[in-house]
């Protein structure tokens, strides 16, 4: 009797092996017995040797390996695999509704293999298949989820190929909307329901799919065994990011993870680990990056989970501004006097601020620049500017007693002045000893301004202002105005820039609104539009897809029939008309995700859905197909046959043992077939492409820190050493290589340089462990502080600090000053002193009680403060990058020596060894001789 898990797509073919007896019989008879004649000269005949033999019939082991060959085509044509799901009894069409939305992709393959084991089950009979998927579908495309009649073998080929798309799954409006096809198939359906175990909706129409999905025919659920966590939203906090990681059900034990940063051209940014307590659902990462950044983030993804909903994806309006400061000081700069000091309070968790003349800012790189009380701009400062608006700036001015004096000139041009309305001069005053009026509250904000969500401070009061001439471009460009109707913020478009001005200062003189949180969130939106496109207040924007995410969570190009949609209609959550992905501008695009904060993710098990029904779990296992052996069964079967018959008929070996040669070709036969079997299964894991280009190629590495100024100088310098090594040795070393200790292959490289920057961070256990193996294994590190010139006495700098926390957890040998005798003194050039860009400080290198025992003599660190590699640095030209103070040429050159030396210890270390203690070899060989 078959086992369970084995299953034939074509049964009918095994009837074949029925024929094998018959077959025996046939290979029996051939060749025919000879006919007996009496022959009286056979007593004569008798007496001669006869050396060659043919058989009266076929050998046994012949007719064995014969009927085996026929075997196993007989069983390969059955189309036999493993892992067979259990088969249900029963009949009657089969509706197979698969949840294929996100929550499935994290499993997929479970799915594919159920999808197979219910073809396999249903082939063969006449039972027809249907197919409904239950994510959404746009109608435009198709009017309904439901496909069929199907047939087993195009179920089993759509289950290689169907794959899960980035949409929550809307299981209640697909059922209906293929409720009158599946009416017309009766209400004796075997429903087989492939789900995902997770809804996002209310659990009342969980509740409902089941009820109506019921009264089709009897339905048997699979649930997963597990339910993969979610990345459900990310909130960008004053000087961090916030992630929050979801679980549909609060974890049983205690569960860790990752989560990966990565910017918009795929590098990885950072990595955090996040912790998931025993019986919670949801917990809260901080993530702490510096502005740079976070504006170059592109997205935030769990490590390890295949799911369009572990992906968030960023677009323009999550980076941060640049503002450049611009504006007269009068000494009071940081107190609360200054108007820069509120500016800067309001701002500093969302933008980077730069403060110097306009003209230097606007060639800067600054996206937002705020005048405080300018009144007249100079030619060239107003050219400079206007240039930067129309380019896509945003430029926010305040008002005060300068802007309002020089607003009394009614000749002045609003547009030449970098005004968004025309003013009156001399400002309005409220509340004083000579006016009747009392302080002015908020009135309100414009409906199309970015201000328009926000709700009016009460408390806030306005005690003076500088008015604006009535008129319409007044109204219109009025984005927040007072309890009377005069405008408070004013702003026009120009170009694709935006200026904006503020009818009060920005210091609390005139105004409560520059110590209110209302402030803050106006200079915020304001800033935002700066580094996203102006253009996106617009709601009716048509933006086109460009990358969509798929529903494993991978972004692939925008189909060529993709149509545009608005930011309107493009929203903050994917649907079947939006699909996730990035819309519009690469530079500024906007991002729609799979899951907002608004998402909350449940177990369909907790809300009852999977009550009064047969459940069952998915297969854990692959649906393994084994026609494709057993051919390879029958080829090898087939190559010994045929060695076999030329050893029989002595075409292979000379004959003398023609038994126990046959033997021996069967079983080398055997063994090799063994060989290859093992050789195929033993996948051999892939080599990184970066680590096999070291292999090939002599490199030097350093150690990327992160600083872009630290990273260049290294690369920089390893570069030049590099081209020393190529003019004045055979070595040819290819560019140095940047290098991370935790993810990459060290061994591959002989040389690590690693600067030490202040405040520098213990690497983790991963990269220790890395560190620690490279330099047992011949590596050599150079840890350079690049403090030798700041250290006096037994001061210590904070590289210093840095250096040490690291040493600390390394497993390094004892170390101690280079000696006199060391290796590294005239590994090429004989050399008093190690100097670097500077040459103060002791060079530090294994202490000679354990050189010569361990690496071959190679000492596996270097430490010294000494800034080699802005020695070494020079750019492509082969021009120098930092100057080396006196005696210029004397001093580099007396580093690159040290490079070269320190280069040839690292390849050569035990050969120069050798070469120093060779006076002592030849004495102890004269010793022994004598």
């Amino acid at each position: 009797m078959l086992p369970a898990e084995l299953g034939f797509s074509a049964p009918l073919i095994l009837s074949g092996l029925a024929l094998l007896p018959v077959i025996w019989l046939l290979l029996r008879a051939l060749p025919q017995a000879p006919k007996r004649l009496a022959f009286p000269g056979y007593f004569f005949l008798r007496q001669l040797s006869n050396t060659e033999e043919t058989p009266s019939r076929t050998p046994w082991y012949i007719l064995l390996l014969r009927l085996l060959i026929l075997a196993a085509v007989i069983i390969a044509l059955a189309g036999p695999f493993l892992n067979v799901p259990e088969r249900l009894a029963r009949s009657g069409p089969v509706l197979i509704v698969l949840d294929d939305g996100w929550a499935a992709a994290d499993g997929w393959s479970l799915r594919q293999n159920t999808l197979a084991g219910i073809a396999s089950e249903v082939d063969g009979t006449d039972r027809q298949i249907w197919l409904l998927r239950t994510s959404p579908v746009v109608s435009a495309q198709t009017a309904s989820s439901l496909v069929g009649p199907i047939t087993a073998d195009q179920l089993a080929r759509l289950s290689d190929t169907i794959e899960p798309v980035a949409l929550t799954s809307d299981r209640v409006r697909v059922l209906s909307a293929a409720a009158p096809a599946l009416a017309g198939l009766g209400d004796g359906l075997d429903i087989r329901w492939l789900s995902d175990g997770v809804f996002t909706g209310p659990d009342i129409d969980e509740r409902q799919f089941l009820r109506r999905l019921d009264d089709y025919g009897t339905v048997t659920a699979y649930v997963p065994d597990e339910l993969s966590l979610v990345l459900s939203s990310i909130t960008y906090r004053s000087d961090s990011l916030q992630a929050v990681v979801q679980s549909p059900t609060a974890v049983e034990r205690e569960q860790s993870g990752q989560v990966s940063i990565l910017a918009r051209d795929g590098r990885l940014i950072e990595q955090t680990e996040f912790l998931l307590p025993e019986g919670a659902t949801e917990t809260e990462i901080e993530i702490d990056l510096p502005l740079t950044l976070r504006n170059e983030i592109g997205q935030i993804r769990l490590a390890g989970v295949r799911s369009a909903a572990a992906v968030q994806l960023a677009d323009a309006s999550t980076r941060r501004a640049q503002v450049g400061l611009a504006g007269s000081t009068d000494g009071t700069s940081g107190t609360l006097l200054d108007s820069r000091f509120y500016l800067q309070q309001a701002l500093s968790p969302y933008a980077l601020f730069r403060t110097d003349t306009i003209s230097n800012l606007a060639a800067s790189d600054a996206t937002v620049i705020i005048l405080d009380d300018i009144g007249r701009l100079r030619d060239g400062d107003a050219d400079a500017l206007a240039e930067w608006v129309t380019d896509g700036g945003v430029l926010i001015r305040f008002s005060g007693p300068v802007l309002a004096d020089a607003s009394q000139d009614a000749s002045v041009n609003v547009e030449r002045s970098l005004l968004p309305v025309p003013l009156r001069g001399g400002g309005r005053a409220f509340g004083g000893a000579l006016t009747w009026e009392e302080p002015q509250t908020l009135g309100g904000f414009g409906e199309g301004s970015p201000f328009a969500d926000l709700v009016v401070a009460e408390d806030v009061e306005v005690r003076r202002q500088v008015l604006a001439r009535p008129g319409a471009d007044t109204s219109e460009r009025s984005w927040a105005w007072l309890e009377d109707g005069t405008p408070l913020v004013t702003a026009r478009a120009d170009g694709k820039g935006l200026i904006v001005l503020f009818h009060v200062t920005a210091a609390p003189d005139w105004s409560d609104l520059p110590i209110s949180g209302l402030f803050v969130d106006m200079l915020r939106r304001l800033t935002a539009l700066s580094v996203t496109e102006t253009e996106r207040r617009d709601p009716e924007r048509a933006v086109v897809p460009r990358r969509i995410l798929n529903g494993f969570g991978r972004l692939q190009a925008a189909p060529d029939d993709a149509r545009p949609v608005t930011v309107a209609t493009a929203g903050d959550v994917a649907s079947a008309a939006v699909p996730a992905g990035l819309y519009g501008d690469p530079e500024t695009p906007l991002a729609v995700n799979v899951l907002n904060s608004d998402s909350r993710i449940q177990a369909l098990e907790e809300v009852g859905a999977f009550d009064g029904i047969a459940v069952r779990a998915y297969a854990g296992i692959d649906v393994s197909r084994l026609a494709v052996w057993f051919l390879l069964l029958a080829l090898v079967l087939f190559l010994m046959d045929t060695l076999v018959m030329l050893q029989l008929n002595g075409k292979l070996v000379p004959r003398r043992s023609p038994r126990a040669v046959t033997v021996l070709l069967v079983a080398t036969a055997c063994v090799l077939s063994l060989a290859v079997t093992d050789a195929s299964a033993q996948i051999r894991p892939p080599i990184d492409p970066k680590a096999a280009d070291a292999a090939l190629y002599t490199r030097f590495a350093y150690v990327v820190t992160g600083d872009r100024e630290a990273d260049e100088i290294s690369r920089a310098g390893l570069y030049g050493l590099s081209q020393r090594l190529r003019e004045r040795t055979a070595l040819e070393p290819a560019d140095p290589e940047g290098v991370s200790p935790e993810r990459d292959e060290l061994s591959v490289y002989p040389l690590i340089y690693w600067p030490i920057l202040p405040g520098a961070s213990v690497p983790s256990e991963t990269a220790l462990a890395r560190l620690e193996a490279y330099m047992a294994r011949g590596g050599l590190i150079i840890f350079d502080t690049r403090d030798g010139d700041r250290v006096f006495g037994n001061q210590q700098t904070e590289e210093g600090a840095a250096l040490r926390r690291i040493l600390e957890q390394l497993n390094i040998p004892p170390l101690e000053p280079v000696p006199s005798g060391h290796v590294l003194r005239r590994s090429f050039y004989l050399m008093d002193d190690f100097p670097g860009r500077n040459s103060e400080g002791p060079v530090w290198v294994e202490a000679r009680s354990v050189t010569g025992n361990v690496n071959d003599g190679v000492t596996p660190v270097i430490i010294s403060g000494r800034d080699w590699a802005s020695a070494w640095a020079i750019d492509d030209g082969g021009r120098p990058l930092r100057a080396m103070g006196g005696a210029s040429l004397a001093a580099r050159e007396a580093a690159y020596r040290t490079g070269i030396n320190i280069a040839m210890v690292a390849l050569t270390g035990n050969y120069k060894v050798d070469q120093l203690q060779a006076e002592a070899l030849l004495d102890q060989l004269g010793e022994e001789q004598r």
